[in-house]
């Protein structure tokens, strides 16, 4: 108990604090407690076999460059929260807009993925 003690002291809501982080929850990562894991969470009401959430420009600008940096999706039934899983932002990148110019840029966008594509369990 005293090493779970030890690692749920560094599980920080870092969205309480901080809205442009890029992330919501930084913790030790369940693979490798030594490494911390940057988790943006997304969740949904919807009863549909996909699943919908937006990302912000931030929060892919800070995925794209912060290693071990995941989605964690969450579908709200009944008023209770179900993790599904996760994803790594690679993995949905082919569903982004290519960017032909620097000078323009989207800034959020809705992003629909079949269920398939998440990993089950958390990062």
């Amino acid at each position: 108990q005293q090493v779970d003690e030890r690692y749920h002291s560094r599980i920080r809501h870092i969205a309480l604090v901080d809205d442009y982080a890029g992330f919501d929850i930084v913790a030790p990562s369940i693979k490798d407690h030594e490494n911390s894991v940057y988790l943006e969470v997304k969740s949904t009401v919807r009863p549909a076999e996909d699943f919908t959430f937006y990302i912000s420009r931030n929060e892919f600008d800070v995925g794209s460059k912060t290693r071990n940096w995941a989605i964690v999706c969450v579908k709200i039934k009944n008023n209770k929260p179900e993790v599904l899983g996760h994803l790594k932002l690679d993995e949905i990148s082919a569903l982004l807009p290519i960017e032909t110019s620097d000078q323009v840029k989207w800034q959020s966008l809705k992003v629909t993925i079949p269920k398939s594509l998440i990993h089950e369990g958390l990062y």
